[in-house]
């Protein structure tokens, strides 16, 4: 209310003489011994959701995963409550606690992740109880170490389909090879490389032969048949190029002692991509962003090169302009690269261009069939389409017009006096 409102901001009630909307979307207004208002009243660039009470059991939870399906459906994979389901048609969400006694299945689990298959079926990683299937929002299976002879640990983190119903699955052990029917094989190596001890966080397939698979403290490519891996060659990355061997590096040890600038310790890997243009990018808690460096065979850090803060970039998608969408501490940043990765520009959007929060360090992401993009983030999902996203000011310079000095024009000044200046 007027009354509830300081009287410098209350220029409502003074009048307003006139307005006008320039082509940047802000409108000015001209108020009666108020001087100029401003106002930006562009479209949204950003919409939002939250999961919160009633919906969820607990106050707070966190989005592990996102994915959609064909029927403009969000799946959120949750910490503490399940799954989730966001009908992007009728803005709707509903949580997901199917349960089918006739199969044994009587709760919902932590879920790390979810993944649609080509055939619409639903598969939920979860951090203890195994794989759960649903078809047509039926909770239909469930494979576990107890009857999967293949899945050797219940935590599973990553799937990814292969076709003919085939899947591999990343967990806390190693890999798995899995038909959608439940049959499978356990996958200890790759080639004489011992995987079985590694935490697969997440499976990226760039080639028909080709696997890159992020771990908690690196990173694994692996190249060859894929049913037949006693042929596959595997090679490791942990701190600046290869390591010979597959454990994963301490994660105690201080490699930043190391003086030389190139070696970095390697948080947790949490997505690869490989753009457009072919490169592979990596995102990671320490230190950001890695690009693949084909001659020196090494992940590089480029997270100072362009200008990233801080040094967690959580996950990206890539947009049909070329440009990555990264998650930060910070914000969301879009890096806008030339077809050289030495030349990049970089725009952070925070709380002032409409985002939720400021801090996406623990988002997640993944990109819908128009374009749009969206990022999970703790118990809210942002959601936007890149093509929004206008050049304001892109060639726009600024130039100094009058210079004043007690409200006179410098210009008006006496020429020694201007000298001076």
């Amino acid at each position: 209310s007027n009354q509830q409102m300081p009287e410098e901001w209350n220029y409502m009630s003074r009048g307003i003489n006139h307005m006008m909307a320039d082509k940047d979307g802000r409108l000015w207004m001209c108020v009666n011994n108020g001087g100029v208002i401003t106002a930006d009243v562009s479209p949204r660039l950003f919409t939002s959701f939250h999961l919160m009470p009633p919906l969820l059991s607990t106050r707070t939870d966190i989005i592990n995963s996102i994915t959609t399906d064909k029927k403009r459906n969000l799946w959120l994979g949750l910490n503490n409550c399940g799954l989730a389901m966001h009908n992007m048609s009728t803005g709707l969400t509903t949580m997901c606690n199917f349960t089918s006694s006739g199969n044994g299945i009587t709760e919902q689990s932590e879920v790390n992740k979810v993944f649609v298959t080509s055939d619409g079926t639903l598969l939920a990683g979860t951090r203890k109880d195994g794989i759960l299937l649903y078809k047509n929002g039926r909770l239909t299976r469930k494979y576990n170490m107890s009857n999967s002879h293949w899945l050797k640990n219940n935590c599973v983190y990553s799937f990814l389909e292969l076709g003919d119903g085939n899947f591999l699955v990343g967990t806390w052990n190693g890999l798995c090879l899995m038909n959608i029917d439940g049959s499978g094989r356990y996958l200890n190596r790759i080639g004489t490389t011992d995987i079985s001890r590694i935490h697969i966080l997440a499976i990226t397939r760039t080639g028909r032969n080709d696997y890159w698979l992020s771990l908690i403290f690196g990173i694994i490519h692996i190249t060859g048949d894929i049913n037949h891996p006693e042929t596959m060659h595997a090679k490791v990355y942990s701190y600046e190029g290869t390591s010979p061997s597959v454990s994963p590096p301490d994660a105690f040890l201080n490699v930043s002692s190391n003086r030389d600038p190139k070696h970095y310790h390697l948080g947790g890997i949490f997505k690869i991509l490989k753009d457009h243009q072919g490169r592979i990018w990596a995102c990671t808690s320490e230190p950001g962003l890695l690009l693949y460096d084909a001659h020196l065979d090494a992940f590089v850090s480029v997270s100072h090169l362009y200008g990233i803060p801080g040094d967690n970039v959580h996950s990206m998608e890539e947009d049909s302009h070329g440009c990555l969408w990264l998650a930060t501490n910070d914000g969301i940043a879009r890096l806008r690269l030339s077809d050289q990765t030495n030349e990049a520009s970089l725009k952070m959007f925070t709380i002032a261009d409409g985002l939720p929060d400021n801090y996406y360090g623990n988002a997640v992401s993944c990109s819908l069939d128009d374009g749009r993009i969206c990022f999970g983030n703790y118990n809210s999902v942002t959601i936007f389409h890149p093509v929004n996203f206008s050049e304001r000011g892109k060639n726009k310079k600024a130039f100094i017009t009058d210079i004043k000095i007690f409200n006179q024009s410098i210009s008006e000044m006496d020429s020694y006096i201007m000298y001076d200046i």
